[in-house]
């Protein structure tokens, strides 16, 4: 009699706890297309999920042993490699920078979960993350040595605390608010040199998702704080800039078959120790193909850099034209 009210009891709890949850964006958005086919497909199914989970949550309270202990944490990894070459370089054979870039980020749920089973009715409390990347160039088929002398090098080590927040939908859209803080400490040679104590840094972006995802709109707003030991840089010997902050725009359409295409501009202003300010102004195109938990893309990036001391929108610069080829893997 005891084991059959404590069966009862479990199955009135799960069925009210089913009716209260809510679908939670998956995390690996983190490192993928926030529009991806993935994503909106897991959207269009969650009803039919939630009815098959139900059901597979009932049989596994009638049969407890069966279950696998739940957590609250939930653990995202990536890793990507680029290649990016400015074909504007007046010299042959060309410079190409090769860049590998590791990130862990770990979701804090709101209750314990399964992976797979039962993850999407969790809500996130914060998602902190961490990367890293190094980098090398080379120059034809030999290996271009640093002004360290190294052949490599190590970048600085990113920190961050992020939340997604879903809000009103807009014109029919879906819309999510995401925001993040995070630092920037010198781990890196260059930075180290230069005496960069640490980087902190505010972002925060407004993804909106068209038509299940087809087409999306995103803009962002970020801004940073350099605290350097010294005003003029000991390699270049100018001014050093000690804050910046930035406005960006883009917009990307799927074509399918994995395939996406994506356009977008930037602006930044840059404030120098010497109290002036300057602006840098980007755009770029990206075509992108996402396979499971693969991406290959191929971006054009144009613009000017804050230290050219010159703006100019969309335009095809003389100079410097950087194209990346890159592939991400996320685990």
């Amino acid at each position: 009699m005891n084991r059959s009210l404590l069966i009862l009891s479990l199955l009135a709890l799960s069925a009210f706890a089913s009716t209260t949850a809510e679908a939670r964006p998956s995390k690996s958005s983190m490192a993928a297309d926030p529009y991806s086919e993935e994503a909106t497909d897991t959207a269009k199914k969650a009803n039919k999920k939630a009815t098959e989970k139900q059901g597979a949550i009932n049989a596994s309270i009638l049969n407890p042993s069966g279950r696998t202990a739940g957590s609250r944490i939930d653990l995202n990894s990536s890793l990507s490699y680029a290649a990016r070459q400015d074909v504007a370089q007046p010299r042959e054979p060309r410079s190409t920078t090769h860049r590998l870039a590791a990130m862990m980020a770990v979701t804090i749920l709101d209750r314990p979960v399964i992976k797979g089973f039962d993850d999407e009715f969790a809500e996130e409390l914060v998602t902190l993350a961490a990367s890293i990347n190094g980098q090398m160039s080379t120059i034809g088929n030999e290996i271009q040595s640093s002004t360290q002398g190294t052949t490599s090098e190590l970048s600085d080590v990113d920190f961050s605390a992020s939340k997604s927040i879903p809000t009103r939908s807009v014109l029919g859209a879906r819309s999510t608010v995401e925001t993040s803080v995070g630092m920037s400490l010198p781990t890196s040679e260059a930075s180290q040199f230069e005496r960069i104590r640490a980087v902190p840094y505010v972002a925060s972006s407004w993804i909106l998702s068209f038509k299940g995802g087809r087409y999306g709109l995103t803009q962002g707003l970020s801004a940073d704080y350099t605290m350097h030991e010294y005003e003029f840089s000991p390699v270049s010997r100018e001014i050093n800039s000690d804050s910046s902050a930035g406005y960006s725009l883009s917009a990307s359409a799927r074509l399918g078959a994995g395939f996406r295409f994506s356009v977008g501009g930037s602006a930044r202003l840059v404030h120098y120790f010497d109290q002036t300010t300057t602006a840098a102004l980007a755009n770029t195109q990206t075509l992108s193909w996402t396979q499971k938990r693969f991406t290959v893309s191929f971006t054009h990036s144009n613009g000017s850099r804050a230290e050219d001391r010159q703006s100019s929108m969309w335009f095809v610069d003389e100079y410097r034209r950087v194209f990346s080829l890159g592939l991400t893997a996320r685990f």
